[in-house]
């Protein structure tokens, strides 16, 4: 049982640390004001990382926020990874979102991103749900110092970059 509960929480310590190398992954393609990426895991899964540029309403005006929506689906659908490797997965989606994020030409200097960490169907809606959870420990352990992060209703999680990035 102690053996257990030391390799439980190694576990629950690399959560977020990338220590978990990330799948190759690929550029696939930019079309408009979107982006894509795609990686396969040894299973076979194909898995697509989209950058989809939005301008966000601000308030009651018509004044507008250029920001980046992230998604990541399987086949076209934002589902559970279904894979015994979520660290793993979580660690190459991260390395897209690095890629992204330091690829001037790509994110068109915009520095806003939102991602929503969609709740599993025995979670409540109004609680921050399983994955945002998670999301948001990988982000504060992998985004540049001075990244502003906020979760906002319906477990969106919203994160700008610093102007300067080391």
């Amino acid at each position: 049982m102690k053996l257990l509960m030391e390799n439980f929480r190694k576990y629950l310590n690399e959560i977020g640390d990338l220590s978990v190398a990330p799948y190759d992954f690929e550029f696939a393609f930019e079309e408009d004001e979107e982006v894509y990426y795609e990686f396969t895991t040894d299973a076979g899964t194909k898995y697509d990382v989209s950058f989809v540029r939005f301008q966000f309403p601000v308030g009651e005006r018509t004044v507008a926020e250029d920001m980046w929506v992230i998604s990541f689906e399987i086949g076209g659908d934002v589902i559970m990874t279904q894979e015994n490797e979520p660290l793993k997965i979580m660690s190459t989606i991260v390395a897209v979102i690095k890629d992204f994020v330091a690829s001037p030409k790509l994110n068109k200097g915009i520095r806003k991103y939102i991602f929503e960490g969609t709740p599993k169907e025995v979670e409540d809606l109004d609680d921050q749900s399983a994955r945002t959870k998670l999301y948001m420990r990988y982000l504060k352990k992998n985004m540049p110092a001075g990244t502003r992060m906020e979760v906002t209703g319906e477990n969106k999680v919203f994160f700008e970059l610093p102007e300067e990035i080391e």
